[in-house]
């Protein structure tokens, strides 16, 4: 299948919040944007909020950083 950037883009995003979720996740916001620019996935986990900025590639393999 041939997908736009776009497309691809969304595809990780939801991708990294569903993975996210099954990690015990809340996600808050998807695609949150303000004055300062956009952020992919704004969840929170125990206490603890985390802004999550998502990056397709072309192969589907996880990266832990």
């Amino acid at each position: 299948m041939n997908y736009s950037t776009i497309t691809k883009g969304w595809i990780g995003e939801e991708e990294a919040a569903i993975y996210l979720i099954h990690h015990g996740y809340y996600i808050l916001e998807l695609n949150f944007k303000s004055p300062s620019g956009e952020v992919d996935i704004v969840a929170v986990k125990d206490g603890v909020l985390s802004f999550c900025e998502v990056k397709t590639w072309r192969t589907y393999r996880y990266e832990n950083i």
